[in-house]
């Protein structure tokens, strides 16, 4: 349950108390005072507890707990609508979810919500879930009885899925990031260490590969946008002795150089 913070190269480890149970494949999202915390596999199985960080005061504060336990999934927070949005994931029952449940922070309430029409993905882990604008969420890829390669996004206006089409490219198991609209995924599936670049809309991807400086293919890794620079941590191989890593990775999206 320990966090650390990444300044000019040099990686300090925050003192904070008190702080979320200890957990893996949580998910993780950006949120005005700081980031938050939702769910995750916690020692006795999928976790509930949703918690959100101020990085001025260095504090947690937890927030009401959800109405559906996840693991393996991904959520997003809309400043429009001052909501969590979470989807997919594993529940108790180890069965993926195709549903979408938010959270609403000024009422403090969790709820499903019900899409407009009967349209929707399959269920899914390991995906990527990314606002491409203030109504639009994208979904890209994940895991469900094999690697799922599709691409959707959702209306926050209209609650409804629209689908784009596929690419053999995506995969499961990515982290991503958002630049004007379009999401840039590292994935284990890239074997040459580059980087795709996804338009939702146009369903269109791109493998794009910055020079002969790249960090090694990856899995369960994390990643962050700050303005121009995507920062990746960690990750496994994924094979049978996985070999974990500590490296962090910088990509300057504009120079296209890691």
């Amino acid at each position: 349950e320990d966090l650390w913070v990444l300044t000019d190269d040099t990686w300090a480890q925050v003192p904070a108390s008190p702080t979320p149970p200890p957990r893996l494949d949580a998910a993780c999202f950006t949120y005005p005072s700081g980031f938050g915390v939702f769910g995750g596999e916690g020692t006795m199985g999928p976790l509930s507890d949703l918690w959100t960080f101020n990085t001025t005061t260095l504090q947690w504060t937890s927030h009401t707990a959800s109405i559906s336990p996840r693991t393996s999934h991904r959520a997003v927070y809309s400043p429009t609508h001052d909501s969590l949005y979470a989807f997919g994931g594993l529940g108790p029952s180890s069965y993926e979810n195709d549903s979408i449940i938010l959270y609403n922070f000024t009422a403090g309430v969790w709820s499903v919500l019900v899409p407009g029409s009967t349209l929707k993905p399959t269920p899914r882990r390991g995906h990527v879930f990314q606002p491409i604008s203030d109504s639009e969420l994208a979904l890209l890829g994940g895991w469900y009885n094999g690697s799922l390669h599709d691409i959707w996004t959702f209306n926050l206006t209209t609650s409804t899925w629209t689908q784009h089409g596929e690419h053999h490219l995506l995969s499961e198991d990515s982290c991503s990031g958002v630049v004007n609209g379009l999401i840039y995924v590292y994935s284990s599936v890239n074997e040459t260490g580059g980087l795709l670049k996804v338009n939702a809309q146009t369903a269109s991807v791109e493998l794009v590969i910055w020079g002969e400086l790249v960090p090694r293919p990856v899995g369960y890794h994390t990643a962050v946008l700050k303005e121009s620079q995507m920062i990746v941590f960690g990750g496994s191989d994924g094979e049978a002795c996985p070999r974990l890593s500590s490296e962090t990775w910088v990509l300057d999206v504009e120079a296209y150089k890691w």
